[in-house]
Order: C-alpha cells, then structure tokens, then sequence
C-alpha cells in the first residue's frame, strides 16, 4: 500500500480535503461517564493513529476522557461554558481547521458525540465509529444518521467487552458512497458496446469515463467562485474518441511514447513493432490500448477497466492482463491505479494521456506549471531521448519554481523546436518505487483552480497540445487549437527497453506491475 498524498503545499482548503474524521461517543447519555476510557480498545488504536496529528473533540466528550491526549494539538469546540485549561478552545469547525492547520499537519481527527458528529458531518470522507451496547434505553442515540444512501461499511471490528462494566463495543468503517451511473454510450462499427460512467461525489464535482481506451472523458470541478465547470479536453461522441490524434484522456499501451525504431530486444530476443509516428513506434501502435473497448464493471465505489492484450499484439510478448482502478473522492481527487501481469517476458509502460485546461477554454499558455523535476532528458529530433539526463537550470525547460507554461515556449532551444512546444520527459525529484511523490502542480489563469498530480512512477512527460488543430471537436461542438491543454503523463521513460541506465519496464511471469496517478483539484 502506498502512503497519501505528500502535499508540498498545506493550506486550509487542503485540510479539509485530507480529512480523516474518527467518531467515538462519549457515552455521556445513559451511561453516566461510566465507561473508563483508557481500557477502550478502539479508544487505544485511535490513539495510536493519530499520534501528532491535530484532535478536535467536542466538550463532553474532553471532559469523558479526562485530559488531553499526549503527542499532538488538542482543540475543543467548546460550544458553551468556560475556557478550559491546557487546551484550545474554538467555537466553531472553521477556527477548529484553521486551529489544526496551525500544527503544520496534512489532516487532522475528530473525535464525539452526537453534536460534534452531525456538525463535522459535511467535511467526512472517512467514519471511524465505535457503536456501544447496553441495557439502557437509547444508548445507541448518537448514531442514527449514518443513512445507508450515503455511507457504506468498509469493515467491522470483533465485539470487545469491558470487563469493568460489561458494554460491548462494535468498531466499525464507514466511507461516503459514490454516486455512480452507468449508460450505453455508442457502438464501434463492429458492435461492441461503449459504456460510459458518472462519478459524482456529495458536492457535485463529477467524473466521466469511458470503456473505450479506459479513457478520462470529463471532470467537472468548482472554480473559485465554487462554479462547477469542465477541465479537461474531452469530445461529444464516443466513437470520436477511437485513434484520434491527441490519444485525450486514454490509457495508452502496451507501451506509452516511443520506442525507437520499433525495436528492442529482450532476453536475446529481438521484436519489432508497429512504426506509427515517424520512424518510432508510439503509444502501442494503431491498435493500442487506446482505441480498445475495455471490460468495465463498477466495483464498491469505484469504477474498473479490463484490457487482455494477447501474446504477440502489436508485436509485444506474453499474454497481458491490465487493470485500470479509478475511484473519485470527496475531496475532488481522482484516483488511477494500473495493474499489469503476463505470463512471459515483456515491456509495460502505463499512463493516462488525460489533457487538462483549468479555465475550460482557450490557450493554457497563461496557466503556471511547477515540476518536481530538477532533470530532463534530450531527445533526438524524432524524440527519442539521447541517453544521459541534464539539469533543467538555466534553460527554458526549467519549471521547478512555477512559470507560465508560454513563458520559454518559442525559445530558440531545440527541443521545443523539434516538438513545436513541450513534448519532453522529466525525471521526478526523490521518486521511488512504491511511494507517492508530487510530480507537477499547474494553475489556471483565470479560474482559480489548481490541480496537484501525484505518482508512483519515476517520470513524468509534458506535451502542451502542440498539434491540436484537426482533432475531433469538443463536447459543444467547439474546434480546439494547439496549446488549448496541456497533458501531464507520469510514466516510465520513453525508448527504456533500449536504454539500461533507465529505470527498467520489464515484466515477467509471477510479478505484478502496480502504479498509481493521482489527480487532486482544489
């Protein structure tokens, strides 16, 4: 399991996004504070988890435990009475996250009663409930909101009994449902079915996705007026989408960007592949992933795509089997996770070619960019890269501290001579297997929007729409032009299979290739 996001930059709205609410009543109602808190089992885990974590707890329930809890900022919303010593006391949840936020912390806790629960309510992606069993007559009174229509349980604990006064205690997860639709979206002329899938979490911010290329269709999220607006590039009909140009929104493959000549050679086996941009193979080939109806189905809350690529497609070994897992938060994160196994040697390289503008329309060469990236790679004219990375100090390719995507772009450099623009892979700064690292920030010049991509992957490619005029036309009908989005592509190396001192892409039998993306928008 990879850790969450590690965010470069905290801020208020950030904290309410990465919340993660814990819920315990205090059993002040029936039980007469009769419970001693400090042998409560999930009480000790809760501790546990949030040790330096900032904690929120209503009055009642700070007075049940007695003291603050060690290791971490305590705040009370203390919603009438005196101000109560050794602690912070707030009156309301705002000054209670702008409070938490002081501590320097990406997420905080809360932890009550019935009042403190139905007011944190709305900021919930995650309950952490502990139900208390009794005799007494409506002890269970603290809980009666969880509606099935909203929540869903994730997990549930075993029953523990107090020895002390006999209560049993049921532990339990809760995560927000999703509200997601399914509908026939079109045909290809062969008759397999294109369906398309709605995400859309308790604000109202949505996704859409589509079974042909497991493809990002849509994502609607607030601007800083909170208007619900699109921003990413995205046509009107489905069919629009097989082997357009621009590959918007899909998950390319076997192998995404290029492949230099169509060559490699593995294990002492040389193959040859489909040649399909210039004298490269790119993105699979004509027939690669993304102009291919995925197997979809949607899986608790989330929504899932199957690819069986066969042994010897587009000239790639072994037979693989790819798995894309899209889940959309409250938070208004979008989630991708790839799997990838087979059952002989093979190159995999996986990405979703998603394109984004944050303001929705026209040029996003006034949007900023920041890159986690301190290195680049130079290409060849063909955009194959030459080897060695070299710094980005000192060159236009430099977006370590943001910059206006248009700033450098018609610079006399050649590789934005060779790509009419960014079409280049940086390697990301600290990146390791396995661990989320943020790859890229981007802003929107207008809209107030911002959008913060994060990886497992060791690269990260920027191409700013250079060729967009001709393609399929947007969803109103409206033409795109060159630079009207910008695509940021975590992935693996281009040419790897040809260039050892890259971090390699081979697959083989018994491994599982497992990569996440994680598009968070604020």
């Amino acid at each position: 399991m990879t850790p969450g996001p590690q965010s470069k930059h905290l801020s208020l709205s950030n904290m309410k996004k990465c919340l993660i609410v814990a819920i315990a009543d205090n059993y002040g109602i029936g039980v007469k504070n009769q419970l001693p808190w400090h042998i409560s089992e999930d009480l000790q885990y809760f501790k546990n988890t949030t040790r330096g974590y900032p904690v929120i707890m209503g009055r009642s329930t700070y007075f049940s435990i007695g003291r603050p809890l060690p290791g971490r900022k305590n705040i009370v919303l203390n919603l009438g009475g005196d101000p109560i010593p050794e602690v912070t006391c707030v009156y309301s949840f705002e000054e209670a996250y702008r409070e938490a936020e002081a501590a320097g912390k990406d997420k905080c806790f809360i932890i009550g009663g019935a009042s403190v629960y139905k007011m944190a309510m709305p900021e919930m992606d995650l309950l952490y409930i502990t139900h208390v069993h009794t005799e007494v007559k409506d002890a269970d009174v603290f809980f009666p909101v969880i509606s099935p229509d909203v929540w869903e349980r994730e997990s549930t604990s075993e029953t523990h009994t107090d020895p002390e006064t006999g209560f049993k205690f049921e532990f339990a997860v809760y995560h927000k449902k999703m509200n997601i639709t399914k509908e026939l979206w079109g045909k290809t002329p062969e008759g397999k079915e294109i369906f398309r899938y709605t995400l859309k979490n308790a604000s109202g911010a949505s996704v859409q996705l589509s079974s042909l290329g497991a493809a990002i269709t849509s994502i609607m999220v607030p601007d800083k007026a909170g208007k619900l607006g699109e921003v990413v590039l995205g046509y009107a009909n489905a069919m629009d989408y097989m082997a357009d140009g621009p590959c918007a929104g899909k998950i390319p493959g076997r192998y995404a960007n290029r492949i230099a000549k169509g060559k490699f050679t593995l294990d002492g086996v040389e193959y040859t592949l489909p040649v399909n941009n210039g004298p490269n193979h790119l993105h699979g080939g004509p027939k690669g992933f993304q102009n291919q109806v995925w197997e979809s189905r949607v899986v608790d809350n989330a929504v899932e795509f199957m690819y069986f690529a066969e042994d010897g497609e587009a000239g790639f070994p072994g037979n693989l089997k790819v798995i894309a897992h899209y889940t959309w938060g409250e938070d208004n994160s979008l989630k991708l996770v790839l799997t990838a196994e087979t059952d002989k040697p093979t190159v995999v390289n996986l990405t979703n070619h998603v394109y984004f503008n944050l303001d929705g329309d026209g040029s996003v060469l006034d949007h900023k960019l920041e890159l986690n990236a301190s290195q680049w790679l130079p290409t060849d004219s063909t955009l194959i890269p030459l080897g060695e990375p070299e710094d980005v100090a000192g060159t236009p390719m430099d977006f370590v501290e943001a910059k206006r995507i248009g700033q450098d772009i018609n610079a006399d450099f050649p590789a934005l001579k060779y790509g009419k623009g960014y079409d280049n892979c940086y390697l990301i700064d600290g990146a390791m297997p396995g661990q989320l690292t943020t790859a890229a920030e981007l802003w929107g010049a207008k809209s107030g929007r911002h959008l913060e991509v994060l990886t497992t992957q060791p690269a990260v490619q920027i191409y700013t729409g250079n060729w967009l005029n001709g393609c399929p036309k947007g969803r109103l009908g409206q033409e795109y032009h060159d630079y009207d989005a910008v695509a940021i592509e975590c992935q693996h190396c281009p040419d790897s299979p040809n260039q050892p001192g890259f971090p390699s892409t081979v697959l083989r039998p018994g491994e599982v290739l497992e990569e996440a993306i994680i598009w968070a928008f604020d």
